[in-house]
């Protein structure tokens, strides 16, 4: 941080301005600053990079100035006072030559960014569910993976990059590049940007009409081993649904920057099913729920404009299971295996949706076959 950037700079000034005055090697002094330094980044950071990005830059830049300043001051007789004067100097300079950069940035890059990254309401996007019971009627096992997955998840570093672009100025130079860790980089179009959706939407593998009908009767339930690929399958499919690093910075349910609607970007995979098709069960925008029929994969973006049916026998029985707390709802039958599969809010989704932790928030019904 800047502060303890500002403790060590004035250490490193009074060792070389006592070495100066004690008619010791100022010269000698500041380089073994600057040579340590340089050490520590180089052999105990193996992923250095750019010590400007560094916490040791400000350091960096003043040892290498009061080195040059000893030398010059050594040949030149100067009195301790001037020496004194001209350490300062430099070590304004230094801090000046590191604080350009955040300056400049906050100044002319932070316009640009808060209005392509512009904070945009959730209320009406992401309606909050009619029905809340958090997580206290999810089973142990699958409270466990609600964990499991709020830690791939994460704290996503965009996320952090928009968090920092709408916080206070005095923040941003306090704890910007060379005056703190580096987890402390400024927002730039790098660490903000994020691949747009695809344009054109991924084809269902099998389109509405292509679909078979299936038995009234809702068939019988797969054993122990496939139920546990199927789940793995789905779970799968959420985090490509989810499209994590799209969630953006959520100040509020009002107040969400840098958001990308949740879409699939790529058909999910497993190596024990082929994925047949797969559709969205809208249950927060619509009461009662509907299925989005579309021949492509599900996008929230394009939804509205897809066409909608209501809930077959089978999802209306899967729903009420994950309603009731399950994860997944499997049933064989002569066409195929048929899944519908929960999404629930994670801790990482409650802000944004108006939820608690675990709140069923939709669902996806698949037909997979061997």
């Amino acid at each position: 941080m800047l502060f303890e950037a500002l403790a060590m700079s004035v250490a490193v000034l009074a060792i070389v301005n006592l070495g100066y005055r004690w008619k010791k090697s100022a010269v000698w002094f500041a380089g073994a600053c600057l040579a340590y330094l340089l050490a520590t980044l180089f052999f105990f950071d193996p992923t250095f990079s750019s010590y400007w990005l560094r916490p040791r830059a400000v350091l960096i830049v003043q040892s290498l100035l009061l080195t040059l300043l000893a030398q010059a001051a050594a040949t030149r007789s100067w009195s301790a006072v001037a020496f004194g004067s001209s350490s300062l100097l430099a070590t304004l300079i230094a801090f000046a030559i590191i604080q350009a950069e955040p300056i400049r940035v906050y100044f002319s890059d932070y316009p640009h960014f808060r209005e392509q990254y512009a904070f945009e309401s959730m209320e009406q996007r992401a309606p909050a569910p009619r029905k809340s019971s958090g997580d206290e009627n999810l089973s142990p096992a699958v409270r466990e993976r609600l964990e499991i997955e709020e830690t791939i998840v994460g704290e996503r570093e965009r996320a952090v990059m928009l968090k920092r672009l709408f916080e206070e100025p005095g923040d941003i130079f306090i704890n910007s590049p060379g005056a703190g860790q580096v987890r402390h980089n400024l927002p730039n179009q790098f660490n903000l940007r994020i691949d747009p959706l695809p344009k054109i939407p991924l084809a269902q593998p099998v389109p509405a009409a292509k679909v078979p009908t299936f038995a009234a009767e809702l068939g019988s339930e797969p054993a122990e081993k496939l139920r546990m690929s199927l789940l793995g399958l789905h779970l799968s499919a959420v985090r490509e649904f989810m499209n994590r690093d799209g969630f953006g910075y959520v100040k509020d349910r009002a107040h969400v920057a840098g958001f990308q609607p949740h879409g699939f970007r790529w058909a999910p995979m497993s190596d024990d099913w082929k994925l047949q098709r797969l559709e969205l069960v809208s249950v927060l925008r619509h009461d009662p729920p509907i299925v989005i029929v579309s021949d492509m994969l599900p996008r929230l973006d394009l939804a509205d404009k897809e066409k909608t049916r209501p809930l077959n026998p089978f999802e209306q029985a899967g729903l009420k299971s994950l309603e009731a707390g399950e994860d997944w709802f499997v049933r064989e039958s002569p066409e195929g295996t048929r899944m519908v599969g929960a999404i629930r809010s994670l801790s990482q989704c409650a802000t944004c949706h108006g939820c608690r932790r675990g709140d069923l928030l939709g669902a996806i019904s698949y037909w997979v076959t061997k």
